[in-house]
């Protein structure tokens, strides 16, 4: 019985420690901000797969569209697909601007010991 009671309350104390560790950076693996989408009405400013091997520490880069001032029309669609199929593909993020601004900033972080890999699209309007 001593045994069972050991157990439970050590599951207790682990489970709430890694309630506290934080939130991870993104509740997906992707961003897909493509609500109303019309091709015909917008232009790609940015498709580009980024890759990078995997490393002991995660890995974090940082994407700026443009990668200076700002675009003459407002961005429209950003997508960032995780090309990893499995679960432990990276985590976007964006940072600032996006859908409605004229400039988007993307961050990108690989899990622990695993490669980054993303395909990134971002459309503005034309």
């Amino acid at each position: 019985m001593a045994y069972k009671i050991a157990i439970v309350l050590l599951s207790l104390l682990v489970g709430s420690w890694s309630a506290n560790v934080g939130p991870r950076i993104s509740d997906t693996h992707n961003i897909d901000q493509c609500d109303n989408f019309d091709n015909k009405k917008s232009e790609s400013v940015l498709l580009s797969n980024v890759y990078e091997d995997a490393a002991i520490l995660p890995i974090e880069k940082t994407i700026n569209v443009p990668e200076t001032g700002e675009l003459s029309t407002a961005i429209n669609c950003i997508k960032v697909l995780n090309q990893d199929s499995s679960s432990h593909g990276g985590y976007p993020r964006i940072l600032n601007g996006g859908i409605g601004s004229k400039n988007v900033q993307i961050e990108l972080k690989s899990q622990l010991l695993q490669p980054l890999n993303f395909r990134i699209e971002v459309y503005r309007e034309k």
